[in-house]
């Protein structure tokens, strides 16, 4: 993971990470962190959907590499 360098950046992160958590408890934590992250980073409801579809691609690109890696390794 890169350096996080602004609240916006925070916010992606920590709603990819609710996404992919590996279990609920750990998921409400995340999305808990991402609600803060907004308010106190005085996001605009604008910014946040922004910052969700970001997440949302970077868990898909995530996930399109590791199939990709996958697939190259013959599995």
């Amino acid at each position: 993971m890169a350096s996080l360098t602004n609240n916006y950046e925070a916010l992606v992160e920590a709603l990819a990470l609710a996404i992919t958590a590996p279990n609920d408890a750990m998921a409400q934590q995340c999305a808990e962190m991402a609600v803060q992250i907004a308010e106190r980073g005085y996001m605009n409801a604008d910014e946040v959907e922004k910052a969700k579809a970001d997440a949302l691609q970077q868990v898909r690109t995530t996930a399109d590499n590791r199939i990709s890696v996958n697939e190259d390794e013959g599995e």
